[in-house]
């Protein structure tokens, strides 16, 4: 098997306006004219560039070679340090890189078969392009996305605003801040606005941070898991224990978020639904229902075939409870927002 190759080219870009900067990362074997492969975009944080791919190269390779990923085409723009993916550059990600990518690479265009990921800066814009644009992408992963704990302006404290860079602020939403204008952009603003079209596209979404993050972006992760719970929108998320927001936690973070991106693109990893019960899977079954009277029965749920007898354990029960209880048919069930007895 040949090995991965990192090629470093430019992309003419229209819209915006100049030639962009690229690192396109093609799997062992990979042959152009043979059946396109999925495409992955992987948006660098604030300061990087490119070369965040390089950095990742062989975190990538490692997971093509234990088979913990399939093949893709990743590819990374540089963007400017602290573009914060603003327009054109959503367009950009969107539709010129994917566009150029299948011409030179022949990767698939298909929603399904294109993900976007990305850190910290990298993260918001993941997030940022995709919730304004849920029929575009099959997948998207953020990690430690610098996004803050409210769906306001003035909501987050100085623990949360003290990396801003004003001046920038200013150019995006103006000065002063308008909040309308940094609602249109904040995830969880546009989690909410576009919540029915997020949950109708069947988007894979992983949100992940360390939970020492330095710059306490674990605030904000941790609010818009929230909102997305609240929101019933169906996603992964992690919560690293003792993870910074750079250093060698990455090495055990990135393989599971190429991991997911994998599974995203060959459709997931659910059990199947529905199974035709074996002389002893019945047993159990009917052992189970009679409260566990008579003579222990035993079956293995830590297969594939688990969660569907569990289910069928409890499906009589189950059944009623949409009658009188309107949150069954949901994915998340409501949480009580407030815990009066941990305190403020």
């Amino acid at each position: 098997m040949s090995d991965a190759t990192m090629h470093l080219l430019e992309m003419d870009s229209e819209l915006a306006g100049r030639a962009v900067e690229l690192a396109v990362l093609t799997p062992p074997g990979f042959e152009l004219g043979s059946d396109p492969l999925p495409l992955l975009v992987f948006l660098h944080g604030g300061g990087g560039d490119r070369a965040v791919l390089q950095y990742d190269q062989a975190r990538f390779e490692a997971a093509w070679r234990d088979g913990s990923a399939d093949p893709m085409v990743v590819v990374a723009p540089t963007t400017g340090p602290l573009s914060w993916y603003a327009d054109p550059w959503g367009d950009v990600v969107a539709e010129e890189i994917p566009a150029f990518m299948a011409e030179r690479f022949g990767t698939r265009v298909d929603r399904a078969g294109c993900a976007l990921a990305g850190r910290s800066m990298g993260g918001y814009g993941t997030l940022n392009i995709a919730f304004k644009r849920p029929d575009r992408f099959g997948a998207i992963a953020a990690l430690e996305p610098a996004v803050e704990p409210g769906l306001g302006r003035g909501d987050a404290t100085a623990r949360n605003t003290f990396y801003r860079f004003v001046d920038l602020d200013g150019e995006l939403w103006g000065s002063p801040i308008n909040d309308e204008q940094w609602k249109a952009d904040n995830p969880a603003n546009l989690a909410v606005e576009n919540a029915d079209a997020i949950r109708a596209s069947g988007m894979e979404i992983c949100l992940e941070v360390g939970d020492e993050d330095a710059l306490n972006l674990h605030d904000g992760a941790e609010f818009l898991h929230r909102v997305l719970w609240d929101l019933d929108i169906r996603h992964e998320y992690h919560l690293v224990r003792w993870a910074d927001h750079v250093g060698l936690s990455f090495d055990r973070r990135m393989p599971e978020v190429i991991r997911f991106i994998s599974d995203a693109f060959a459709g997931g990893r659910s059990a199947p639904a529905e199974l035709a019960l074996t002389v002893e899977e019945r047993a159990w079954l009917e052992w189970i229902r009679n409260s566990m009277d008579g003579e222990p029965k035993t079956v293995d749920l830590s297969t594939e075939r688990g969660p569907a007898l569990l289910r069928m354990t409890f499906e009589e029960k189950m059944k009623p409870v949409g009658v009188f209880d309107p949150t069954a048919a949901r994915a998340y069930g409501p949480m009580p927002r407030t815990r009066p007895h941990l305190g403020d």
